[in-house]
This record gives C-alpha cells, structure tokens and sequence, in this order.
C-alpha cells in the first residue's frame, strides 16, 4: 500500500539535492517534512528559520478518485489524487536605523528566492525520475510557483505537484 508520506519524502530528497547544489544552499536540518495547512519558519531565541534558510515538502491534499465504472459510488476505489507542496523561507534584507534596504539587496534576495523556484522545478525533474522508477508512471502535474511575503522577517515561495495514483488500499 503506498502512503502520501512515502511520496513526499522522494520528492524532499531531491529538493534537498537540488537546494544543496545551488547557489544559496540551506542546512540539512533546515530541509524536513512539515505537515498542516501552511508552513510558518520558526523562530526560537537563538534561531530564526527565516534567515537560517528553510525548506520543505508537506501533504496538502490526498482525496479519493470517483471509479468511472461504478457511477454511482458503490466500491471503494483504490485511486487517489494527491498534492504535495514544496517551499522555501528565507530572511528578508534589512537596511540600518539610518537607511533603508537598498535596491542591491532587494536584488539580491529576488535572485535567491528566483535560484529557490529553479531549484523547486529542478527538483520536480528529479522526482518524476524517481517516481517512474519505484511506482510506474503515476500521473503527474506540476502546479504553479507562488511568492509570499514580506511578511515579517520572512520571504517565501510555494510549489505544488499533484499525483494520481493507486494506493493499492484494500
């Protein structure tokens, strides 16, 4: 029986490799699985997830596929559609007392917010790789990219995939 989790981590493994490889690499122990509705950095006296660099894969939907041979719902079906989220955190520039951010340093974070979504659609690569290999050719579709942010410290981005798949549920 395949789990959503068990997606999920092939799919944070090659977000890992590919967030590793680029130009602004995040920490190992800042690339996990986060699970609920959105995914707020946390901030601790001594860290803050924001300007440490975060990144993650969640389960953000898994529902049942209606079975076109039984109109009318009778049979458990085994297909389900589900929707893994990918996403980065990272801090945002910040100028002095005196001055503001400058322009350089906005740049700046653009470009490594920019390096996070090619890492994201380069991870996507690599999981479909992965997924033909370990579970046939589930069908799969890429969602689109989608910024956040200012928000306080913190600037982030999302990607979305979405599986059909049989769970093999009995």
């Amino acid at each position: 029986m395949t789990r959503p989790v068990e997606f999920a981590q092939f799919l944070l493994e090659c977000l890992r490799s590919e967030i590793q490889a680029g130009p602004n690499p995040i920490a190992d122990q800042y690339i996990c699985l986060r699970l609920g509705e959105i995914v707020n950095p946390s901030l601790g006296t001594l860290t803050d997830e924001c300007c440490t660099g975060l990144a993650w894969v969640r389960v953000a939907g898994n529902i049942p596929l209606a079975d076109p041979d039984d109109p009318n719902g009778n049979c458990l079906v085994t297909a389900r559609r589900l929707t893994l989220e990918m996403g980065t955190a990272r801090c945002i520039p910040t100028g002095t007392t005196q001055a503001p951010t400058t322009c350089d340093e906005w740049t700046a974070a653009a470009l490594k917010m920019d390096a996070d979504a090619q890492a994201m659609e380069d991870a996507l690569c690599c999981f479909t790789a992965l997924m033909n290999d370990s579970f046939g050719e589930p069908r799969m579709v890429p969602g689109e990219y989608e910024p956040f942010g200012p928000d306080a410290n913190c600037i982030r981005g999302t990607m979305t995939v979405t599986i059909d798949y049989d769970c093999g549920c009995p």
